[in-house]
């Protein structure tokens, strides 16, 4: 589906990314980690289109990933708040239908399901406004992923929700991969997050590729070296992913 080989990107002079490269397939959900600094939220911006870069980047669907088939799901609040939590993840689907003209039933049905996904059922009614912090930070999620990208991009995903909430993203992002044949890249500072949301990982440290891979390279050697602190990994008993603590 992604193809990106020797990603290179320079932000005001500075080297930010160098000759970064990893492929994604559909149904696969790519987390991006390392430390602040290391270039996760500057590769998704390059993915994008919203920065200029040297080297390779191509989705099977287009020549360029500058598509609709991408989408990069910004870190910003939305602006109109009075609408309610179902307007705004229909909203989603505004670049599908004519000016105009009115959302179609596939348009309808695909925010449903969002709805339902993002576990936003029982406020769907409330306008933003109104809204917890964990709620707006759904629907925010929930009216990107209602676009129906082939590749969506989300920039720590995990931020600001609460512990119901996270559980509820880690399974609409594998819903989302799972029943669309899509695939979703998110950056993150999360290890834990990361190691329950994802199937594979690219590590980033100064703009480099420090280790890509499955759970498997997410060792405690791996922390020391990349993160410069001690932590300890295991297995979770339920479904076998890493925990780190």
């Amino acid at each position: 589906m992604l193809t990106v080989r020797d990603l290179s990107c320079t932000v005001s002079g500075a080297a930010v990314l160098d000759a970064v490269s990893f492929s994604l397939a559909d149904g696969e959900t790519l987390a991006l980690i390392g430390p602040s600094g290391a270039g996760k939220s500057t590769l998704l911006s390059a993915l994008a289109g919203e920065l200029p870069f040297r080297g390779m980047a191509v989705s099977d669907r287009s020549s360029s990933v500058k598509h609709k088939s991408m989408l990069l799901c910004p870190a910003i609040r939305i602006i109109r708040e009075e609408e309610s939590v179902y307007q705004t993840v229909l909203s989603g689907r505004a670049p599908y239908k004519r000016f105009f003209s009115p959302f179609s039933q596939l348009d309808i049905q695909t925010a449903e399901e969002m709805i339902c996904s993002f576990g936003l059922e029982a406020v769907r009614r409330r306008p933003l406004n109104t809204l917890p912090d964990s709620a707006y930070k759904m629907t925010l999620l929930a009216h990107h992923a209602a676009y129906s990208a082939q590749v969506l991009m989300l920039d720590n995903p995990e931020e600001g929700l609460d512990i119901c909430s996270r559980m509820r993203l880690i399974r609409a992002l594998r819903k989302y991969v799972f029943e669309g044949k899509r695939a979703v890249i998110f950056a993150t500072n999360d290890l834990n997050f990361a190691s329950q949301a994802a199937d594979r990982f690219l590590v980033l440290k100064g703009g480099k590729t420090a280790a890509a891979g499955g759970a498997e390279i997410i060792t405690e050697e791996l922390i020391r070296t990349v993160f410069r602190c001690q932590k300890k990994k295991k297995k979770n008993i339920y479904n076998g992913r890493p925990e780190i603590t």
